[in-house]
């Protein structure tokens, strides 16, 4: 049996993060949303693998939940901080600290989950190529993500959208996120991925494009939704004019019904 997982996040995560959106009933934060998500599951990892991959994997023996990690950079360092850093919302599998770097997390082992987590945001284009969305740079990164040691990469890796229920379906009244419109662009057809992963013209650091392309082959891709994983149905609702709300009113009605307001107490007293 798996021991109770170690969530790893940066160390004033909770005093800088987590508490300031409880304490303003800010229930528009996805860091909450998904540390929260990591606390429900801490347990009983497997089950959120499973959910997370879309099926059930192997985890191992040790077993962490890494939040706000740096994937390894695939670029050259002066083009990688600028333009093309990515950090994970959540990230689980076989995973390890890369030596000598801060916070930055390497592939160790068969197969890795990279989620990025949205709750009423978007995805962003790249600041240097305007064709280049956030979740092709998060791709990337998750393709070329090895071990350090031998350089071999996971035979599987799982990017996984994390957002409310709401947003999976087209509505009438606005436009569907930009997220909508490119996961279903590369699920319909990986050679739309494929150019974008084209675009850019920076200097790998040990790869090279050919590697990514062939990468490729090795990517699933899914689509989860906070509602589900919390068993909590309806967690955004729409709201004309001004388009969606989140239909909870204070973190507090959250935590009780997830029966946890032990949890909520002592985040508000760290």
């Amino acid at each position: 049996m798996l021991d109770k997982a170690k969530i790893l996040h940066p160390p004033p995560y909770i005093q800088r993060q987590i508490r300031p959106a409880l304490e303003a009933d800010d229930l528009s934060s996805e860091v909450v949303w998904t540390y929260l998500l990591a606390k429900i599951y801490e347990d009983k990892l497997p089950l959120l693998a499973e959910k997370l991959c879309g099926r059930k994997e192997e985890l191992p023996a040790e077993s962490s939940v890494w939040l706000e990690a740096y994937l390894y950079p695939t670029r050259k360092r002066s083009f990688e901080g600028k333009f093309w850093k990515v950090r994970a919302d959540l990230a689980l599998g076989h995973l390890k600290l890369a030596g000598g770097r801060a916070r930055q997390v390497l592939a160790d082992g068969s197969w890795i989950c990279i989620a990025e987590s949205k709750w009423l945001s978007d995805i962003d284009n790249n600041s240097r190529f305007s064709e280049v969305s956030q979740l092709a740079q998060l791709i990337e990164h998750a393709l070329l993500l090895h071990d350090d040691k031998d350089g071999r990469f996971p035979e599987r890796v799982y990017v996984t959208l994390i957002t409310p229920a709401y947003f999976k379906q087209p509505h009438d009244h606005f436009s569907n996120m930009a997220y909508y419109e490119k996961y279903h662009e590369y699920q319909g057809s990986i050679d739309s991925l494929v150019r974008e992963l084209r675009v850019s013209d920076f200097p790998f650091i040990r790869h090279d494009l050919e590697t990514l392309i062939q990468r490729v082959s090795c990517l699933k891709l899914n689509w989860v939704s906070f509602d589900e994983l919390f068993g909590l149905p309806g967690l955004v609702e729409t709201q004309i004019p001004k388009m969606y709300k989140t239909s909870r009113k204070t973190w507090r009605q959250v935590f009780s019904e997830l029966d946890r307001l032990d949890l909520l107490e002592e985040l508000l007293r760290k």
